[in-house]
């Protein structure tokens, strides 16, 4: 008898959660990968003097006078063609500066220049 009044019971249970509220469930994406934002082509100033040249990903230019703190420690550098071709960290950037690629010649990220 307990058997049988503990079937019935699960079946209720799964009943009402298939009439009731299950409606809105939903499974994750399956296998669905997002386009990575488009690479920009910048300039990177350290506060040792160096400077380099490559691509970043996701630079999102705010607003004139607004700044932005936080965020990842370390970012990825890309050459042209999207592989990455450096590690930096921010606390040692002094400025990123977009270079406008219609103007300058595009040398697959030139070596480190240090003043």
């Amino acid at each position: 008898m307990k058997k049988r009044l503990t079937f019935v019971l699960s079946w209720i249970v799964i009943l009402v959660f298939l009439v009731g509220g299950c409606a809105e469930v939903k499974l994750p994406p399956s296998g669905e990968e997002q386009e990575p934002p488009p690479l920009v082509k910048v300039e990177i100033a350290f506060r040792d003097g160096t400077r380099i040249q490559g691509y970043m990903r996701g630079l999102a230019l705010g607003e004139d006078t607004t700044v932005f703190l936080g965020g990842q420690t370390t970012t990825n550098l890309y050459d042209a063609d999207g592989e990455v071709a450096a590690v930096f960290n921010y606390a040692q950037v002094l400025y990123i500066k977009k270079i406008d690629e219609s103007t300058t010649p595009d040398n697959n990220a030139p070596p480190a220049v240090t003043d």
